[in-house]
């Protein structure tokens, strides 16, 4: 049973159900000001709360389950971010992110000179998009994992896909730099 809501929760809450997003059937997982919430599409009744995204992400994919419906994952803003249905066993997600507004808002290149990264942190768009790949991870996975929202991972993965070639050459630059490095220097004292 989720506890009760304070009066900016709810505030914020009915600003999001009151848009036309909210009218789709599906388990709607919306920001709160606590933390996350589990709201039934087109109803004004919060079903679970978590503390995490993931959190309330894992709580709407068992009610999505047994009411046969698609999990939909709302932004900070509110925004739709993605959808998740279940395909064969596993739960798919399909990005709905408007590449052409919402990636750039996402993506900075203020540390490592012309590096793409996460906008205010230091984690590299290559080291979402690598991990992403090598693991096949779920955009939510990743997002607990490097303790992103659904929206910075989403972005770092457009902004991947976009630039590969790009991103990839920086990388083999990068490395064959260190590899040069590390000739001259070898291992340092311990």
């Amino acid at each position: 049973m989720p506890k009760k809501q304070n009066d900016s929760s709810r505030k914020n809450i009915d600003q999001i159900v009151s848009s036309s997003q909210m009218r789709q059937k599906g388990q709607h997982v919306v920001p709160t000001d606590e933390g996350w919430a589990v709201i039934g599409g087109a109803g004004k009744n919060e079903i679970a709360r978590g503390k995490t995204q993931r959190e309330a992400i894992s709580m709407a994919r068992e009610i999505a389950l047994g009411n046969h419906t698609e999990v939909i994952i709302h932004s900070r803003n509110g925004v739709i971010a993605g959808r998740e249905r279940l395909i064969d066993e596993i739960w798919e997600l399909d990005s709905v992110l408007d590449e052409s507004e919402s990636i750039h808002k996402y993506i900075d290149f203020k540390f490592y000179g012309t590096r793409p990264h996460i906008r205010g942190r230091r984690l590299l768009v290559t080291m979402v998009a690598a991990n992403e790949q090598a693991d096949q991870l779920r955009i939510s996975e990743l997002a607990s994992d490097f303790s992103l929202s659904v929206e910075e991972v989403l972005a770092a993965i457009l902004y991947y896909r976009e630039h590969k070639s790009d991103l990839d050459q920086q990388d083999l630059e990068e490395q064959k730099l260190f590899n040069e490095m590390y000739e001259q220097h070898g291992e340092t004292n311990r």
